[in-house]
């Protein structure tokens, strides 16, 4: 796991700039192939996804069970993320690896 992707996790919105701030690799996967912006929007961490978003994070890369950062924003609840996603063009139709959009 790189620092960018604890610190979406965690939520850590300075650290986050201060890594972005040092040219980090943006959309760099974990194990699990989650990146920085969906591991914030799966915790419900609306700052860091509009950070991530300005800094032009990939807006659809899929996970290692093809969800995505909005479908993790979605199954939290987290309509203010979702609504940030959409207002930048993300994919509607992705599927997951069980056919969920």
């Amino acid at each position: 796991m790189t620092n960018l992707i604890e610190a979406a996790r965690e939520g850590d919105l300075a650290a986050v700039q201060t890594l972005l701030a040092k040219d980090t690799a943006l959309d760099a996967q974990d194990k699990h192939g989650g990146t920085a912006l969906i591991w914030a929007a799966y915790n419900g961490h609306t700052a860091i996804v509009e950070v991530l978003l300005d800094k032009g994070a990939a807006i659809d890369i899929e996970d290692g069970g093809g969800n995505t950062a909005l479908s993790w924003a979605a199954y939290g609840g987290h309509t203010a993320i979702v609504e940030a996603l959409l207002s930048r063009g993300v994919a509607l139709d992705v599927q997951d690896s069980d056919g969920n959009t």
